[in-house]
């Protein structure tokens, strides 16, 4: 699609009802000033999302995997397709507010040191701001004024084509988590600033704690913290990786009581163990590769 503003890229694994509402906050709140084209990258949903797409979105270009490549892989699929001057990487359990993607693209239009930028991410109540990245760096989420920042989370980050360029894109080594953090680090090392926006909003549901996410994700997420902190940290690295498997050993042996009685607790003492495995022998078998 020629002259596009802004590609929006979203990824889905079983989770129509949340992305069926991120669609209509985009078509809603957006308006004619910039053109922009829409992906989804869907990760083999069993929940019908792609009949949804194909019913009620047919302009949406729809990705379908086999199989759950994970945030990283994904995106990239949605990257390498994508015509816009910008790139917005969006989750799929947010809903965009009042004209925020064209306040978005205006700001970065008259920001160029800025590579990436990310918007206000609000709470369930469309209020309280959620904390993007540490809590030790709250005060600087509530800023009522656009600022340079370190890190800005992967659920709603607007990248500079030219900046995708010259960084590429995500790092699939990661299969979720990490890969935002990953990228700040990159786009900042390449000499790009890195805002956050506070006059554009985006309610961002996922916000809220989880509990155990299964085995995969358990091993996924915490995998990669070991490879961000080996391609990033390599001198805090060997102390993170003992601290890890300390942790997880303790969470391990906390959870062997429960396990004749409950499956969870079983799914956690195998995650916890293969993290372990994986964080003993990291230097031997190369997991990060």
């Amino acid at each position: 699609m020629a002259g596009v503003d802004l590609s929006i890229i979203l990824v889905s694994f079983n989770s129509r009802e949340y992305l069926r509402g991120c669609l209509n906050s985009i078509y809603e709140n957006t308006g004619h000033s910039i053109r922009y084209e829409i992906f989804v990258v869907d990760n083999n949903s069993q929940d019908q999302t792609l009949k949804m797409l194909q019913e009620n979105y047919p302009e949406v270009r729809t990705l379908d995997n086999a199989e759950n490549l994970g945030f990283a892989k994904a995106n990239n699929q949605a990257l390498r397709l994508a015509a816009g001057r910008y790139l917005l990487l969006l989750n799929s359990d947010t809903f965009v507010l009042g004209h925020a993607l064209e306040k978005m693209v205006e700001y970065m239009d008259q920001h160029r040191e800025a590579g990436a930028l990310a918007p206000k991410l609000l709470n369930e109540d469309g209020q309280t701001t959620q904390t993007q990245g540490s809590s030790w760096a709250k005060r600087q989420w509530a800023s009522p004024r656009a600022r340079k920042v370190n890190f800005i989370s992967g659920a709603a980050f607007l990248l500079r084509r030219e900046t995708y360029k010259n960084v590429g894109g995500l790092d699939e080594h990661f299969f979720f988590y990490n890969e935002d953090w990953d990228w700040c680090k990159r786009i900042l090392k390449n000499g790009w600033e890195i805002h956050y926006f506070p006059g554009a909003a985006v309610i961002h549901y996922g916000g809220k704690s989880t509990g155990f996410l299964g085995r995969r994700a358990t091993v996924e997420g915490l995998r990669g913290g070991l490879y961000l902190a080996w391609k990033h940290y390599p001198l805090f690295f060997p102390l993170y990786r003992l601290g890890l498997i300390f942790f997880l050993l303790l969470l391990l042996l906390g959870n062997i009581w429960r396990a004749p009685l409950r499956r969870a607790a079983r799914e956690k003492i195998a995650a916890y163990a293969q993290v372990i495995w994986i964080a003993l022998r990291w230097y031997n078998e190369k997991y990060y590769v």
